[in-house]
């Protein structure tokens, strides 16, 4: 009995330690016929089988598996490292994705979480590139044309942003500019931006019942003569009772771009008579010459003489002291004098005004003019100082 149970242990030790077989205890019994049948499973796994598929002890699948995972391991770490390194991301870019209507002289501006050595700026679109601390500026250089669609993109330790955009109508040169001569544009000074005086401009804007005409009577090579005329209340054509304002020798050269001469201009508010110095337009017309973009008005406005409207026994700085009342000041006139005002207005909409010629008008009723100059046809000027008045009331 005891060999009988010894044998199927023979068996087992036999399959898995091929090469070890130990001899039965003594006393196992006579039986041949069990040691015969350990001999045929002893070839059943016979050792070359086990030499073909490599040792036990350099069983590879297990190796293998650990030397994957220290691999995977390593990759996480890396990683994990490179997330770590760079953290920066992209917190805003000018103009957004998708923006239309760009202007065409606009930077392309990526604002950084942080400051990224690495980063560059990768575009079809000729410029340069500034770097301020976590900010990157790409100036296009020569200037974006009219409506055409870029995209800048900016690569660096985060991977790639980018913005595709769409610029305005304007940025291409005329196409016939002397096509411009005779044809006129509504200035819509109400709806343009006050950036000086800015403390008022809403008050100022408000008073503002007439838009301002421009006319162009001439051009040539480099130069563009203009007129400033002014609008009826409808919008829609000229007011022939208020005079007007040539300004011969605007600069032409950098077309679309033009600017007119800086010319003094007498006017007249209330039978009181002052001076608008330096008065200056410029602008940009689009490639068929139907609207003027970027359109400006600039000048410098003598308020000592106007004092009277408001304080007839006023000192000459009264009207000053009421603009540092509401937060703007004075400055000096071209003739040396204090009190002059400064008023700039920009981004002035301007369509063309299909079919009308601003003519010129030197005996109207509107605002009068001195024997020295002609009148300036913008009401602006009384219109504002009539906000001055009512807000001094108010108070």
């Amino acid at each position: 009995m005891r060999t009988a149970h010894f044998t199927p242990l023979l068996l087992l030790l036999a399959a898995c330690f091929p090469t070890y077989i130990p001899s039965p205890p003594a006393g196992a019994g006579n039986d041949t016929s069990e040691p015969s049948d350990t001999s045929d499973t002893s070839d059943t796994s016979t050792p070359d089988d086990t030499d073909e598929t490599g040792e036990t002890a350099d069983t590879a699948p297990v190796d293998d598996t650990a030397d994957t995972a220290d691999t995977a391991d390593t990759a996480d770490t890396a990683d994990t490292a490179d997330t770590a390194a760079c953290s920066t991301r992209v917190r805003k870019v000018t103009p957004a994705n998708g923006a239309t209507d760009v202007w065409f002289e606009d930077d392309i501006v990526f604002l950084l979480s942080a400051a990224d050595a690495t980063a560059t700026i990768s575009s079809t679109l000729p410029g340069t590139t500034t770097v301020d601390g976590k900010t990157i500026t790409f100036s296009p250089d020569p200037s974006m044309a009219g409506s055409a669609t870029y995209t800048v993109a900016l690569d660096g330790c985060f991977g790639s942003e980018s913005t595709t955009f769409t610029t305005s109508v304007y940025g291409d040169a005329v196409l016939d500019p002397s096509g411009l001569v005779d044809r006129s544009w509504d200035a819509q000074v109400i709806s343009g931006t006050w950036t000086s005086p800015a403390g008022v401009s809403t008050l100022l804007s408000s008073y503002i019942t007439a838009d301002m005409l421009l006319g162009v009577t001439d051009e040539g090579s480099g130069t563009l003569d203009l007129r400033f005329g002014a609008t009826d209340s409808t919008g829609s054509t000229q007011d022939l009772s208020i005079n007007t304002v040539d300004a011969a020798g605007g600069d032409w050269s950098a077309n679309p771009r033009f600017t007119s001469t800086p010319a003094d201009a007498a006017i007249t508010i209330n039978g009181y008579e002052t001076t608008m110095y330096t008065v200056e337009v410029t602008g940009v017309f689009s490639a068929s010459g139907d609207s003027i973009g970027a359109l400006k008005l600039s000048g410098l406005v003598d308020t000592a003489p106007l004092v009277p409207l408001i304080d007839p026994a006023g000192a000459e700085d009264t009207l000053c002291d009421l603009m540092a009342s509401l937060g703007e000041t004075c400055t000096a006139c071209p003739d040396g004098t204090p009190n002059c005002m400064s008023v700039i207005i920009e981004d002035i909409p301007a369509p063309e005004l299909t079919g009308v010629t601003t003519e010129e008008v030197t005996g109207g009723s509107g605002v009068a003019c001195s024997t020295a100059s002609a009148a300036m046809p913008l009401g602006f000027v009384g219109l504002l100082l009539a906000g001055k008045r009512q807000s001094k009331r108010r108070k």
